[in-house]
């Protein structure tokens, strides 16, 4: 009995801590295996690849400044350390993407919106579609310490916020935050 138990309950113990720990794959963000350069700034880590150099300091330049003033405004800190940001060219149509898995980081998709897509409203692309992530960045990842400590020990998925905030509010917020600065944005556009 006793040997039963244990060949079973290492196994089950070892799928249970993969599906609670294990984070989700995603797909290549990046074309081919080509390096990416990196710029920090204070706040973020910027990787891009060479391509994309002039997009990626215009962002470098700007970046901490949009943390200082979305902090600001949201009343939200940023997590601890650098905030990798990843711009890539590899996607025929702008968008971008924050995620928690496996850990924080930005992913912004750089191309040409289409016409017909709502993106299509924004002046500056880049800076509008970042904008628009590190809202999601600052309002799906404010813990409580308990929280922190349990993120801290097991991984930033740990944001309990993110978990319970409707979706319309958390893309609400972001859109409303995207078009606030200009006359651009998709809650400005009249379309």
């Amino acid at each position: 009995m006793r040997n039963h138990l244990r060949k079973t309950a290492a196994p089950a113990l070892a799928l249970a801590l993969f599906l609670i720990l294990g984070g989700r794959v995603g797909a290549q963000a990046v074309r081919g295996l080509n390096p990416l350069s990196r710029l920090d700034t204070e706040s973020f880590s910027i990787y891009f690849p060479s391509t994309l150099s002039d997009q990626a300091a215009r962002l470098a330049g700007t970046a901490d400044a949009v943390l200082a003033e979305l902090s600001s405004l949201l009343g939200a800190e940023a997590p601890r350390g650098r905030i990798p940001v990843l711009i890539s060219d590899c996607e025929i149509d702008l968008n971008g993407y924050f995620t928690p898995y496996p850990s924080n980081r930005i992913v912004i998709q750089l191309a040409a919106a289409s016409p017909g897509s709502a993106l299509a409203s924004m002046e500056d692309e880049l800076a509008q579609v970042f904008r628009h992530e590190l809202v999601h960045l600052l309002t799906t990842t404010t813990r409580s310490p308990f929280w922190s400590a349990l993120s801290f020990l097991a991984g930033d998925y740990l944001a309990s916020s993110g978990w319970v905030s409707p979706y319309a509010l958390v893309e609400g917020t972001a859109v409303w935050a995207e078009s606030k600065p200009g006359p651009s944005g998709r809650l400005n556009d009249p379309a």
